[in-house]
């Protein structure tokens, strides 16, 4: 399965890469990396405040949800550190900032803080596609002349 989901991943970067114009591709690398960064390239600064707070909130509250040790890329829960990797630096940062913290004490709500920070590095893919569908769209030329406005 594992090797089945590698094989779609890199078919997908080369599609990706052959398929999308340098404004597309740094747009994305920009939202993978810090949600909402592609949209402020893009000029889209309030969308992207938007979700960057969506993506953040609902990591962070998962983090807090599970006493901030449910970020563990490949260690404790391989799935979920799958599904952190689309967090970008967000992730990054969680992992190095909580990697030496151990479960000392059981917490009922740390499956849901697993699902929340793992929902909200998710959301990423979504903000990634936005950033990605805004770039490719074309920009709109400004009229030179009073006539070509009117018409």
């Amino acid at each position: 399965m594992f090797l089945n989901a590698l094989v779609l991943c890199t078919a997908f970067l080369l599609w990706f890469v052959f398929r999308s114009d340098k404004r597309q591709r740094f747009a994305v690398i920009l939202a993978w990396l810090i949600p909402g960064a592609g949209h402020f390239y893009l000029g889209e600064k309030r969308r992207g405040l938007f979700l960057a707070a969506l993506v953040i909130a609902t990591f962070v509250a998962g983090m807090i949800i599970a006493d901030f040790r449910n970020i563990s890329p490949l260690d404790r829960h391989p799935i979920w550190g799958i599904a952190h990797l689309f967090g970008g630096l967000m992730s990054g940062i969680a992992a190095l900032a909580t990697n030496g913290l151990m479960i000392v004490r059981d917490n009922p709500f740390y499956q849901v803080g697993c699902l929340y920070s793992g929902v909200g590095a998710l959301l990423n893919v979504l903000v990634m596609i936005d950033a990605y569908d805004l770039a490719s769209k074309k920009v709109k030329e400004v009229p030179e002349t009073v006539e070509e406005v009117i018409a």
